[in-house]
């Protein structure tokens, strides 16, 4: 599984593992949601990193697309 944290403000979709110490410390906010999409965006989870990026291509093309390299 992987998650993608898509950012409206910064037009860009960052997609983490499950290790990532930035999903390790996601939370819902007024503006962010996760598993559901807010003003600013919000985290949603794929089975895939692959079916990640088809999200992102086919809902939010114009969006800068970052595949994190952190653990």
């Amino acid at each position: 599984m992987v998650w993608m944290n898509i950012d409206i403000p910064e037009r860009k979709c960052t997609i983490h593992t499950n290790s990532c110490r930035y999903v390790q410390d996601k939370k819902e906010t007024k503006y962010k949601g996760i598993m559901e999409l807010k003003e600013h965006g919000g985290w949603l989870e794929f089975e895939t990193t692959s079916k990640a990026e088809n999200y992102q291509k086919s809902r939010f093309p114009e969006y800068r697309l970052i595949i994190c390299k952190c653990n």
